[in-house]
């Protein structure tokens, strides 16, 4: 039952839903609690792999590996320990808290840059969430940056007017009156920005840029999943992306 409860807490956190993680962490406490006085033994089989960690369970010990600095090998180790349920709660654990810090820097673009540039961060990631789920996190939090970037900067009049410009520069004609309209989803605002896009230098396809800006402006809640297991599957889709970001920030200081 224990472990079921953090399954469903590592969906829950996956998610978003806050109020559902609180009421299932507080249930799954309130049992442990009551199997630790009912079964000393069972605390010490519990805590066995968490307490490399100093965390009461796997979903804890993943948060708190973020800051941690542990040697891989004993890392390792201690992850070969858990049990497939604690394993994907580790990994939860470890990448919502990594994903609210870089958002919470002030600056995550270039935080995640300075994050996933770094070979011994990059080693602990992929140790703390595996090699395929690293690659689509990676991309998700650079997605997601990218996301926040464009549409930060098509709320801002100033940031809006030069992206418009830069695009109109580059080859849009007419875009000006609809995106000062506020019809910024459709076809002109994606054009506008492959074309800054193009301005800029960056050598990548134009129609799949057009097609990663509207997935970066649509209201659909897995939209940016998709964009994010394109561009680990596809460094192309990786690339446009980064150029995206580059054409925005280039606005942005315009």
């Amino acid at each position: 039952v224990k472990r079921n409860l953090d399954a469903d807490i590592g969906k829950a956190v996956r998610g978003g839903d806050k109020t559902a993680v609180a009421d299932l962490t507080a249930l799954k406490r309130k049992l442990v609690e009551q199997l630790d006085a009912v079964v000393p033994e069972y605390k010490a089989a519990r805590q066995g792999a968490m307490a490399f960690f100093d965390a009461e369970d796997a979903l804890e010990a993943g948060k708190k590996f973020v800051t941690q600095n542990r040697t891989l090998g004993a890392t390792q180790r201690a992850l070969a320990a858990m049990k497939p349920a604690e394993r994907l709660s580790f990994a939860v654990g470890f990448a919502s808290e990594l994903k609210a810090a870089i958002k919470q820097s002030g600056d995550s673009v270039n935080v995640a840059r300075q994050v996933f540039g770094s070979q011994q961060n990059r080693e602990k990631i992929m140790l703390a969430l595996g090699k395929r789920s690293f690659d689509e996190f990676e991309q998700f939090v650079k997605v997601e940056n990218a996301m926040d970037m464009l549409r930060g900067a098509m709320g801002n009049s100033t940031t809006a007017r030069q992206l418009m410009e830069m695009g109109l520069a580059g080859g849009v004609v007419g875009g000006g009156a609809i995106a000062l309209t506020g019809d910024w989803k459709q076809g002109i605002i994606p054009a506008i920005i492959a074309a800054a896009v193009r301005k800029g230098g960056s050598m990548v396809d134009e129609n799949m840029t057009k097609n990663i800006a509207k997935l970066l402006l649509s209201d659909d809640p897995d939209a940016l999943q998709r964009a994010a297991t394109m561009a680990a599957k596809n460094p192309a889709v990786a690339r446009t992306i980064e150029a995206i970001q580059e054409a925005i920030g280039s606005a942005v200081k315009g």
